[in-house]
């Protein structure tokens, strides 16, 4: 009994690892180098179903059981949450998802019609208080998109160094993120022609 335990928890550990191997190559990510040179992300992903398999083949109830224990650890720390910001696997892979998915649309020869959508850039002059002086403009672009395409709004900010300009780039980002998503609701008069 001890020693179907063991093994489990070896072939969980290695499940893990094989699986963070896999998503880390697939992805891309410029801290994984691995120093095999005959890795291949595939030999991760064999690894880690082998070893998913090996560890119901043995037990499937310490199987069950090691991943019920995972589960609720992830959703303990989930839930919880953690005061340190160590990046996180799921959020880069939804930017590899939509990055490739960007690149798929610019790849295509023809557009058309149906499926254009406006791209906006605003740019924003900053008060004092790092707050947008022009919130009618940002709920102008909102009106010409209806909800559709992409809008980027900025502001720039003028100082000594970047270093210098951290908090009060966090503090305009704040501000015009609120602003435009508050923007949403802006009206703006139209005009009607007689």
């Amino acid at each position: 009994c001890f020693i179907l335990a063991v093994l489990n928890l070896a072939c969980f550990i290695l499940a893990v690892l094989n699986l963070a191997c896999f998503i880390l190559a697939v992805l891309k990510s410029p801290n994984f180098r691995p120093t095999w040179k005959l890795y291949h992300w595939f030999l991760s992903l064999i690894g880690f179903l082998l070893c998913i398999t090996i560890m119901f083949m043995v037990s499937p109830i310490y199987a069950g059981v090691a991943f019920a224990l995972a589960l609720a650890v992830y959703l303990y720390i989930t839930i919880r949450g953690s005061e340190k910001n160590w990046g996180d696997g799921l959020r880069g892979l939804r930017f590899q998802l939509a990055r490739w998915n960007l690149l798929a649309i610019e790849g295509r020869l023809q557009y058309h019609s149906k499926n254009w959508r406006p791209q906006l850039l605003v740019l924003c002059k900053s008060d004092d208080e790092l707050q947008p002086t022009n919130e009618r403009l940002i709920a102008f672009s909102n009106q010409l998109k209806k909800g559709r395409g992409l809008t980027i709004v900025t502001s720039i900010l003028i100082g000594p160094s970047v270093g210098d300009l951290h908090n009060d780039t966090v503090k305009a980002k704040l501000n015009l993120r609120t602003i435009f998503e508050t923007g949403k609701s802006i009206r703006l008069p139209i005009s009607k022609r007689r």
